[in-house]
């Protein structure tokens, strides 16, 4: 399978729920390889961070696709919502957010990323969260949706990252239940009306 991950750039000076993020990427990454996925990385630049909403979306809007392009995703798995899920919406690739309780909350406090969040959320094929808490503040924000899932796994990333690093068979913990979620997601779309049979 061919994953596309899409992610913020973060830094030595991110807050702590950063760090369970960054954990849970580098399993990823690390357990698609091991298990013959493809999967490749979009982070945004720094000098794309350093422009403006508008330029920043601009530039990424580009980057994306061109890595569609040239990549041809099965799937999307953007880490977080907002700017980066209203991106992944818009190359027609079917995509999965993932977000943690923090990161949920910075990103729903600016007006124009809330619009690009419940967009986001509404069509993506799941959304996976880490605590029912953070699957309220969706429910609250943006009505009933009814691809979330609390991803009660996500905890052993999130509460403690040196543990988490070291549990699991092979040097963390098992991520086979969000390649489950890739393959739905990607067979849902193609059984979806109006696409090809052949697809």
């Amino acid at each position: 399978m061919r994953i596309l991950l899409v992610r913020d750039r973060f830094t030595p000076t991110s807050p702590p729920e950063v760090a369970a993020s960054t954990l849970l990427l580098s399993q990823l990454v690390r357990q698609a390889t091991e298990a013959g996925h493809s999967m490749r990385e979009l982070v945004p630049n720094v000098t794309d961070t350093d422009k403006g909403p508008h330029q920043f979306r601009a530039a990424m809007r580009l980057r994306l696709d061109a890595e569609v392009s040239d990549y041809d995703p099965q799937v999307i798995h953007v880490q977080g919502v907002g700017l980066l899920g209203h991106l992944a919406l818009e190359t027609g690739v079917p995509y999965l957010i993932l977000t943690f309780g923090e990161e949920l909350a910075a990103s729903l406090a600016g007006s124009t990323v809330r619009a690009d969040a419940q967009q986001a959320i509404e069509n993506a094929g799941r959304i996976v969260v880490d605590t029912p808490q953070a699957r309220e503040q969706i429910l609250t924000a943006f009505g009933e949706i009814d691809t979330i899932i609390v991803a009660d796994r996500l905890a052993e990333f999130s509460s403690s990252p040196e543990a988490a690093e070291g549990s699991g068979d092979a040097g963390g913990p098992s991520l086979d239940w969000l390649w489950a979620m890739y393959c739905e997601i990607v067979a849902r779309r193609r059984r979806s009306p109006g696409r090809d049979a052949g697809e």
